[in-house]
């Protein structure tokens, strides 16, 4: 597959470009010594993010960790947890660059070739517009609250006077290192360019991934709704005579357009199944952190605003400019799948639509055919094997996350 243009595709590529996101996965990029430049670089960045990780989490095992409140233990798993997400996110991607490249044939206009899908690309310039709308404001909005996150510490460091030569200054994450206090604060900025760092190592391999499966969520979503409204004009397109010849070649010509619709149809399931294969592991882990991670800023959010110090304004900036990224983040995946599965099951509607009743057998018969073929394709992605990832999903652990968190502070409450 060539070097893909804007105009060509329906996702974001102009974003997915101006992040180098999309030369990873080009076979045909750079080399050096005979390896991708993009995928090596990565990989590089991936070492040494996790190094830094190791470095930093070693703080529990040495005498130089300062005391650590409840709010900034839970902030502290808040941070390991997305830096964790992020570094499973580009490694699945990463390990299956082969197959994430094919999708990106899944974007083009042109990716259905039959007469009657070509009839309506006009869907996917509809779904485009929405899709690259969406993913502008959700990379902006979290690359505004890192912004966020980046200016607040310097402020306080300003601002608020630091309490003794055992208290460190603060930064954004306020990760803890093993070294003292005294080193950390003669080093702070070192340290704070670390933690800049990690906020764009952040914003590069998890909200660029999130943007690019939710571009990808968009597209399949739009060539099944292409799929549907192509069964819907067979036979509905064209005047049927009284003439028995005109007839037959009506006939005829509606029973090509069924076939080639069907073999767009298996093309296009093909790629969803290849697309599953790749991000259920993702989904199913976001889902759990993203849970995890509501829990731990509500709670945050509560402690901070019951908290008599002068700067928690600052923390309560931070906690809910974060709280509502991994709303949307978890909102969006749950309702593109829910919507996907209902495009998917839709088919079969634009299939019963067409005008089948004034067709001869055989394009009955493959009709029926084709509809027995959907009815048994339940491909899903699923967070329990009960559970399906939709807006019910997002609603129950919403539902469940502050309902724990009202336990806690009863609970907290209750000790006090």
């Amino acid at each position: 597959m060539k070097w893909l243009q804007d105009h060509e595709v329906a996702i974001n590529l102009a974003l997915f470009k101006r992040y180098q996101f999309y030369q990873i996965f080009n076979p045909n990029g750079s080399k050096l010594l005979n390896y991708d430049t993009y995928k090596l670089t990565n990989v590089m960045f991936i070492v040494a993010v996790t190094t830094y990780n190791i470095f930093s989490a070693m703080c529990f095992f040495t005498d130089t960790i300062d005391t650590i409140d409840s709010v900034d233990l839970l902030l502290m798993i808040f941070i390991y947890s997305i830096i964790i997400i992020s570094l499973l996110k580009i490694s699945v991607l990463l390990f299956n660059a082969d197959q994430i490249w094919e999708l990106f044939d899944l974007t083009r206009f042109d990716f259905l070739t039959s007469r009657q899908c070509r009839k309506n690309v006009g869907i996917l310039c509809k779904y485009r517009d929405r899709s690259i709308t969406i993913t502008n404001l959700y990379q902006n909005y979290s690359t505004m609250v890192f912004i966020i996150w980046m200016i607040t510490p310097l402020v306080l460091n300003t601002f608020v006077v630091v309490g003794g030569p055992n208290q460190r200054y603060h930064n954004i994450f306020n990760m803890q290192y093993p070294v003292s206090a005294n080193i950390y604060n003669q080093y702070y900025y070192l340290f704070y360019l670390m933690e800049i760092a990690m906020g764009i190592f952040v914003l590069n391999y998890s909200m660029i991934v999130d943007n690019f499966l939710i571009s990808l969520c968009w597209v399949i979503i739009a060539q099944y709704e292409v799929i549907t409204t192509a069964f819907e004009k067979i036979g509905n397109d064209c005047e049927l005579t009284t003439l028995q010849n005109e007839k037959n070649n009506n006939s005829f010509e509606a029973y090509e357009d069924l076939k080639s619709i069907l073999m767009d149809q298996n093309k296009l399931y093909i790629k969803l199944k290849s697309f599953y294969r790749v991000v259920w592991i993702i989904v199913i882990f976001l889902i759990i952190i993203d849970s995890v991670l509501l829990i731990i800023l509500t709670y945050s959010f509560v402690m901070i605003c019951s908290s008599a110090e002068s700067f928690s304004i600052f923390n309560i900036l931070k906690i809910s400019t974060a709280f509502f990224v991994f709303v949307i983040q978890l909102y969006l995946y749950c309702y593109l799948f829910d919507v996907l599965n209902d495009k998917k099951e839709s088919v079969n509607f634009g299939l019963y639509c067409c005008d089948w009743t004034k067709m001869d057998l055989r394009f009955k018969k493959l009709l029926l055919l084709a509809t027995k073929f959907n009815n048994a394709n339940t491909l899903k992605i699923k967070s329990t094997p009960n559970k399906i990832v939709n807006l019910q999903l997002f609603s129950s652990v919403m539902t469940t996350a502050f309902n724990i968190v009202t336990v806690m502070l009863k609970t907290m409450n209750g000790k006090n």
